[in-house]
């Protein structure tokens, strides 16, 4: 049985399009892994099996109108694929860039082996020390929620293009997904830097009770970048 899935977020007609490609990718190597998508056209994914479209007017209006942008896009409206997935009884969510490819090494159960309970796991984690830009942020929220985190702590920040988050309850998830939320609204408020959600995930998963960890699956994706927003 499955008990995880993939979420992806998808605006605009060539985000749409790139979405597509990675959903038929799936069909031919895992169909029966759910999709869940964060988006701004639902009809585009209606007709598509085992494919979930989450309109994002459903969280925050503000991201309607974000289908044409891409230096000034707030990729932290990922964040609403967790109450998505949680709603649908997945508490094992592959938050995951739309510009993977299955490989031909793909296999379900190694793939789901990856996960532990209460982790979030990457492939790419930066460090505080050796990244000094990265970690001020957390430092800021420590602050503000009055969360104790000291500079030495913040190590293995989880780069955002694939993240396997494991809870052991639905309020485990819902209070992650709340802390972050909380976070960007405030980042946002206050225009503050932003720096690709890795702090938020960071802070929102210590608040929270989860480890950190690399997971190597580079035998199961590879990103290949298209230029579609150029």
């Amino acid at each position: 049985m499955i008990d995880f899935c993939f979420a992806i977020m998808s605006f605009g007609e060539r985000y749409n399009k790139q979405s597509e490609r990675f959903i038929l990718d799936r069909n031919n190597h895992c169909k029966d892994i759910p999709i869940i998508v964060i988006t701004d056209n639902t009809d585009y994914f209606k007709n598509f099996d085992n494919v979930y479209p989450i309109n994002v007017g459903e969280y925050n209006e503000k991201y309607l109108n974000y289908g044409n942008k891409y230096y000034n896009f707030d990729s932290s409206c990922k964040r609403f694929l967790i109450p998505s997935a949680l709603k649908l009884g997945y508490k094992n969510i592959v938050i995951i860039d739309n510009d993977n490819h299955f490989l031909k090494t793909w296999n379900t159960l190694l793939f789901r082996n990856l996960f532990k309970t209460n982790h979030i796991s990457a492939p790419i984690v930066y460090n505080y020390k050796n990244h000094l830009k990265l970690g001020d942020m957390v430092l800021y929220y420590s602050n503000h929620f009055n969360f104790s985190i000291h500079q030495n702590e913040i190590r293995n920040l989880p780069e955002g293009c694939i993240n396997l988050l494991s809870f052991d309850t639905e309020e485990r998830g819902y209070n992650f997904y709340n802390t972050w939320n909380e976070c960007v609204m405030l980042r946002d408020k206050n225009k503050m830097f932003k720096n690709n959600n890795l702090e938020e995930v960071f802070f929102s998963g210590k608040k929270n009770g989860l480890s950190f960890e690399v997971v190597r699956t580079h035998m199961f994706f590879l990103a290949k970048h298209d230029t579609w927003y150029r």
